[in-house]
């Protein structure tokens, strides 16, 4: 619901930063294209959410990577010369599809299961020792 609001209102609170015009409509272009994505960055934070609970951080740490290094930066730098500002708001809109898909298909594919933190005596096993997929 807030993301529909500000989407709606995207003009009006980009003003309340800025007195000039031309600042204030490429403020507001900004949650045009990234608060349709807001969805896919809830689905990765509570399934990367998963993995570190899991003792797998080196999951969330990849999918992590991944969205912000492997997409969201080349997909800014290399469209910011032929789009300008416009594809910067376009990465951010790609690599939160990208991070909530990936951190998807990781989580359904399962394998993260398959390390008990715990041994047969009942010990926890610290999650530094504990192996990741």
């Amino acid at each position: 619901m807030l993301g529909i609001l500000v989407f709606l209102a995207a003009r009006p609170i980009a003003s309340v930063f800025t007195t000039d015009p031309a600042v204030a409509d490429a403020g507001a272009a900004f949650p045009r294209y990234s608060v349709p994505t807001f969805g896919f960055i809830g689905v990765m934070r509570a399934y990367t959410g998963r993995f570190r609970g899991a003792g797998k951080t080196f999951i969330a740490a990849v999918i992590s990577v991944v969205t912000l290094g492997v997409v969201r930066l080349p997909v800014a730098w290399t469209g910011a010369d032929a789009l300008g500002s416009v594809d910067l708001w376009l990465s951010f809109a790609v690599s939160n599809v990208v991070g909530g898909v990936i951190a998807y298909l990781w989580f359904k594919r399962g394998a993260w299961r398959e390390t008990d933190l715990a041994d047969r005596n009942g010990h926890v096993e610290s999650p530094a020792s504990a192996t990741d997929d």
